[in-house]
């Protein structure tokens, strides 16, 4: 769903469905899923102008981080 909005440039709503993406991911241990959320949240970061929060989701990726998104 984060994708079809990301694609119709609805890049607020796209942020809301990525994190509550990201929060199911990480209720079942799926890091793979938690990784691809957090790469459409930078997405919609960057097609915001929004470089320090997309920075901040990239070094989440790195650090393999199960933290929530609020």
């Amino acid at each position: 769903m984060a994708y079809t909005q990301f694609l119709l440039k609805d890049y607020k709503n796209s942020v809301s469905t990525s994190k509550q993406s990201v929060n199911e991911h990480i209720k079942i241990g799926n890091y793979d899923g938690v990784k691809a959320s957090r790469e459409m949240l930078i997405g919609n970061y960057m097609k915001l102008g929004l470089k320090e929060e997309a920075s901040k989701e990239a070094q989440l990726i790195l650090d393999k981080s199960f933290k929530l998104e609020s």
